[in-house]
């Protein structure tokens, strides 16, 4: 489709250029310049200085104008010649320094040293044109015309106005070209670069959007996408992590601006009726993000260009429902609300005449008089029958198919290919996989190995019990996980909250799994992973940074060589700083050094030189390389049986016994039962599953690169994990960010990478048991501090108090009950804050209350912004009738209500709404619902069939007001607004 210009256009489009077409434009405006040079006086020409470096331009005297383009808008005189005959192509970045000025001297411009990509637009056009005409060091005076540089619209300067760009203004540059050099997209492999050059090209895509330069700026936007996806700079490719090295959170960044970019390019198609182009840009923001408002939004007005209407309606209502408080989707919402509804009734109009037409044909000549009579009452008929067909929906409710509903359910619940995932993927199995699931899984496993120790003395447990936790979850995982990258095994998290219970007896903490377990995994055959979403983002980070903090705080003591007693927060800080005394400085040396060697290998992976991938997993190796050296050096420095170092000390050899985890335990002696061991433990049963749940699910949508995370199957596989690691003593697990990273990472292709994990977990309790007897404990200290600093996440708590504050308050709430009281209590109370919010919402709807006029009569505006439910109807009421009340002087003695946005009522509403009405005569005012929907309407008509005639449908607010005019009278005056919020 050929791009239509703006009718403000002030510049060429030379984006549809083809190549050919490019290059032949190229050629003739060399032409020119070579003709133009011919032309130049051979005298003008002066030597060149031989003091002068060899890229610097040579003076020369004044040459003859080059009229570039031969119609006087675009002039060049070369005011310095280059030694270098070498000009810049088309897409190279070149660094030029130029002044512009404005007839009477005035400098408006002024750069250095500034690096562009020729034919990007992001200097003015004129110059972008001449730029390719230089010489590399040669320096030129250009005169633009306003065409060609910022035309009727000029450029305003808000810091300097005295230095704006009137409109139609000629602007005379002198630019420096300095350098030019290819950019080889292999080149572009840093982060920083990427970033850089695509935020530029967005910007300046921005820019000339805003001039309404939207072909210029649909350039610029693609050219802004290549640098934010993958280096072969196609826009449309999604990102291969392998070849670009980046971290996750790099690779975050990147697909979050090009989200932005494409909804960005997918509004300037639309504004040049581009809908195809436009509709496929948010079809790749909806495939990553489907509930991305904007994106909603666009795709909506792209079908309302392609003339679908419906489906426009239905995409902005979901907009509207993510993002209420836009006045531009609402306002747009309501305007395609009105469009449908008069193609609604000029199709029944048409189908009206055409049966009238048709009528006429077959009775022409036959008793016209009759036939008018005829249709008269045909035309009677349909007004009836449509009327009748409102009431019978208003007075009859249409109840939900429960059978079907509990069929599909049942079908559900009953997919073995659902609920078993290794079904749907092990045929489809290549060789190929097998390399790469042996070597994430293997890598996995070198990082399980000492995170399993360290966690497993984090939960008060011996050393081995962390290795029992960190095999039969990966097994299963394989069975019944959705999410290749998923790792399951005890957490910090997950050893902090069992730590409690755990440290009394290691029958609690595999009591905790089992049941844990059950609970997990009848959530999840039951379809409950939907609950998770009442759990936000604040609440989670603010969770998640408590037990960084806490468990951080916890090993503070063992890093410095202390023997301490507690791990919470406060105690743990308290006994380290009395005890300043007892601190170990061999200890203390080692754990320093091992946490300063575990901070810069986890930077070694993205050193830009050398072999990536062997940076790579050196990086990803880090903790078993200082386990090794610790080990290594508490072993040669030990002397008749002293150590250098407070080690581990004895790890139960072999595999773990199978038994059943509810025969109760024996504790110093004393026989404690099953009921009393659940009695000790009573609300974590509920909060650490909860935790357990929320850890696996986020972390699967993390890596799920834009696929549906199926919450419940992923509630499946983490209860089945955790019953049957019950049985070989292991502590509850979920799924580990930092294991999950480092699979993901390593390339894994399938969920049989945690065969090879668990299989080296075996391997190591079977034959290496002797050698963790010298691991030392500040080394697991340092393991687990560097882990905990990556949990902090200071970006995201930086976004949410930027986005919106509000948000902040559960994050705080969270973060400081965690802190201070306890993790279970922390996230309870977190998503209670929210909640709360929820419930103030639902309580206080957002409702404008104004007057309005029309055909000369005024009466009161209700426009509710969200549904109404059972809390909110008590607040719909008073603030009308104190409207009321309120403009008693205004002789206000009709209020309309409009239902556009009211997508269902309960009874409470109803009966509120029938009570308001009687309040409204008491004060001699009436009610009209308008613009409600038969089923929110019916509600009320079932309550009370008397409320029929209050409900007005497939008018228009003019047409309604008519109609009550024709029955009523009363003054009116002029309009004013009333806001509730």
């Amino acid at each position: 489709m050929d791009a239509e210009k703006s009718s403000n256009s002030s510049f060429e489009d030379l984006s549809n250029l083809n190549e050919a077409d490019m290059k032949a434009a190229s050629e003739a405006l060399l032409d020119k310049e070579r003709q133009a040079g011919s032309e130049a006086t051979e005298a003008s020409a002066p030597a060149v200085d031989s003091d002068s470096d060899s890229g610097a331009p040579a003076s020369v005297g004044d040459e003859e104008p080059c009229d570039v383009l031969g119609n006087g808008q675009l002039i060049k005189r070369v005011i310095k010649k280059s030694k270098v005959e070498k000009k810049p192509q088309r897409g190279e970045l070149v660094t030029i320094s130029f002044t512009g000025k404005l007839d009477d001297g005035t400098v408006v411009e002024k750069e250095e040293n500034y690096q562009v990509h020729v034919g990007d637009y992001e200097v003015v056009q004129g110059l972008d044109m001449v730029v390719p005409l230089m010489n590399i060091g040669e320096v030129a005076e250009v005169k633009v015309d306003p065409r060609f540089a910022y035309g009727s619209l000029g450029l305003k300067n808000d810091k300097e106005p005295a230095l704006s760009i009137p409109p139609e203004a000629t602007i005379t540059y002198e630019v420096h070209l300095i350098d030019s050099k290819y950019e080889d997209f292999a080149d572009l492999k840093s982060f920083d670069i990427r970033k850089k050059y695509g935020t530029r090209k967005k910007e300046r895509a921005n820019f000339w959007y805003n001039r309404s330069e939207f072909s210029t700026a649909i350039q610029l936007y693609r050219r802004a996408l290549e640098y934010l996806d993958n280096r072969d700079g196609d826009p449309d490719a999604e990102f291969d992590k392998e070849d670009i090295e980046l971290s996750n959170s790099e690779l975050q960044t990147l697909l979050d601006d090009r989200l932005i970019v494409y909804n960005n390019l997918a509004m300037a198609q639309i504004k040049i009726s581009a809908f195809d182009a436009a509709l496929k840009s948010v079809e790749h923001v909806l495939r990553c993000q489907p509930n991305n408002s904007k994106a909603l939004y666009r795709k909506g007005r792209i079908l309302e260009g392609k003339g679908d209407t419906k489906g426009a309606i239905s995409l902005l209502q979901k907009a509207a429902t993510l993002e209420p408080e836009s006045r531009a989707i609402q306002q747009d919402l309501a305007k395609l609300i009105i469009k449908a509804r008069r193609e609604e009734h000029n199709e029944k109009e048409m189908y009206q005449k055409m049966l009238g037409q048709a009528k006429k044909l077959e009775q022409k000549n036959k008793q016209p008089q009759k036939q008018q009579t005829v249709e008269s009452s045909k035309r009677t008929s349909v007004n009836t029958s449509t009327s009748s067909d409102i009431d019978g929906n208003l007075y009859k409710e249409k109840l939900p198919n429960v059978g079907s509903a509990l069929k599909v359910a049942a079908k559900d619940c009953c997919s073995i290919s659902r609920k078993f995932p290794i079904i749907s993927w092990l045929p489809k199995y290549e060789k190929s996989f097998l390399i790469s699931d042996f070597i994430a899984g293997f890598t996995v496993g070198l990082t399980m190995i000492p995170q399993g120790i360290a966690y497993g003395v984090v939960a008060g447990l011996e050393p081995q019990y962390g290795l029992y936790s960190a095999f039969m979850g990966s097994f299963m995982y394989i069975i019944f996980g959705s999410c290749k990258d998923v790792t399951i095994a005890t957490t910090a998290i997950m050893a902090l909250m069992v730590h409690p219970y755990a440290s009394i007896s290691p029958e609690y903490a595999a009591m905790i799994a089992f049941f844990g377990g059950c609970i997990i995994l009848t959530l999840g055959l039951l379809n409950l992973g939907v609950l998770v979403r009442f759990i936000s983002i604040p609440v989670i980070i603010g969770f998640t940074t408590a037990a960084a903090i806490t468990i951080g705080s916890a090993q503070i003591n063992n890093i410095f060589g202390i023997k301490a007693p507690s791990n919470d927060l406060i105690p743990a800080w308290k006994h380290f700083f009395t005890h300043l005394n007892d601190i170990g400085w061999k200890d203390a040396t080692l754990g320093l050094v091992t946490l300063a060697f575990l901070l810069v290998m986890k930077k070694v992976k993205d050193i830009p030189f050398g072999n990536r991938t062997f940076w790579k997993y050196l990086s990803l190796s880090r903790n078993s390389m200082a386990v090794i050296i610790g080990t290594f050096l508490a072993y040669i420095l030990s002397r008749d049986g002293s150590q250098p170092f407070r080690v581990t000390g004895n790890v139960t050899a072999g595999l773990p016994p199978f038994k059943v985890p509810l025969s109760g335990a024996v504790i110093n002696g004393t026989e404690v039962t099953l009921k009393e061991m659940m009695n000790t433990v009573g609300a974590s049963f509920a909060s650490i599953p909860l935790v357990s749940i929320l850890e696996v699910v986020a972390i699967a949508k993390a890596f799920s690169k834009g696929r549906i995370v199926d919450a419940s199957q992923e509630m499946i596989a983490l209860g089945m994990c955790n019953i049957m690691g019950s049985f070989v003593s292991s502590m509850p697990v979920t799924g580990s960010f930092t294991r999950t990273a480092v699979n993901n990472a390593s390339g894994v292709k399938t969920t049989l990478g945690g065969l090879v994990t668990g299989g080296l977990v075996l391997m190591a309790l079977a034959f290496l048991t002797k050698a963790f007897y010298y691991i030392p404990k500040a080394t697991l200290s340092a393991i687990i501090i560097a882990a905990m600093i990556s949990l902090v996440e200071v970006e995201k708590i930086r976004d949410t108090w930027r986005s919106k504050k509000k948000d902040f308050v559960p994050f705080l709430v969270t973060l400081f009950i965690c802190l201070f009281w306890s993790l279970e209590y922390g996230i309870l109370c977190g998503i209670a804050a929210n909640l709360s919010y929820i419930l103030y919402s639902s309580a206080r709807p957002q409702i404008w209350l104004y007057t309005y006029k029309l055909l000369d009569y005024e009466f009161g505006m209700v426009d509710v912004k969200q549904k109404l439910d059972f809390a909110s109807a008590e607040y719909l009421k008073e603030k009308v009738v104190e409207f009321v009340n309120v403009h008693q002087k205004d002789n206000i003695r009709l209020i309309v209500v409009n239902g556009l946005e009211i997508n269902s009522i309960d009874y409470t509403v109803a009966a509120n709404i029938v009570s308001l009405r009687e309040d409204l005569k008491v004060l001699n005012c009436d009610m009209i619902c308008w613009n409600w929907n038969i089923s929110s309407a019916g509600v009320v008509c079932r309550l009370n069939n008397k409320m029929r005639d209050m409900f007005k449908f497939h008018k228009t607010l003019e047409e309604t007001i008519e109609e009550y005019l024709n029955t009523h009278s009363t003054n009116a005056s002029e309009a004013t607004l009333y806001s509730v919020t």
